[in-house]
């Protein structure tokens, strides 16, 4: 094949099988829509072994205590912690980023085009709002939802 130099037999067959392996999984990885599917897929695994039997190996899990350190300096939290303040800040920050670069170069740059995505956003503030403060009676209890716990803490 023009462009590819052919496998030498000095590379060991476990290096070669590796080789092909992590390339498959590469081209794999650029395919937009493995996030979504791998986040999924994990929702799924998450939610299964949160409702098993084995449900305390998954609390336990969460209680994991994983220290990070480089020399003299450590911090040592519960999994549970660097999931919620570690990544979620990463991926927050990547979320907004993409954001600002899309409104600079992207399809949001033109305001025609934001119509939509920013509809759906206002509607994702606005609407968990109005459940809140909706006044539901259940069995003769006239109660205001206040215990929802909707997305975003109003008060």
């Amino acid at each position: 094949m023009p462009g590819k130099a052919p496998l030498s037999s000095a590379i060991p067959r476990p290096q070669v099988l590796a080789e092909r392996a992590l390339s498959a999984l590469e081209r794999f990885s650029h395919i937009e829509a493995v996030s979504g599917i791998a986040l999924l897929v994990a929702a799924l695994i998450a939610l299964t072994w949160a409702n098993s039997p084995y449900a305390a190996s998954y609390e336990h899990l969460w209680h994991t205590q994983i220290t990070l350190g480089f020399g003299e300096w450590g911090v040592s939290r519960s999994l549970h912690f660097l999931v919620n303040d570690g990544l979620m800040t990463i991926f927050f920050l990547v979320v907004g980023a993409e954001i600002r670069q899309e409104i600079h170069d992207g399809a949001l740059a033109s305001f025609k085009m934001a119509i939509l995505p920013l509809g759906t956003a206002l509607g994702g503030v606005v609407v968990p709002a109005l459940i809140y403060l909706t006044p539901f009676d259940i069995k003769g209890f006239g109660f205001f939802l206040q215990d929802f716990g909707p997305c975003m803490n109003l008060w």
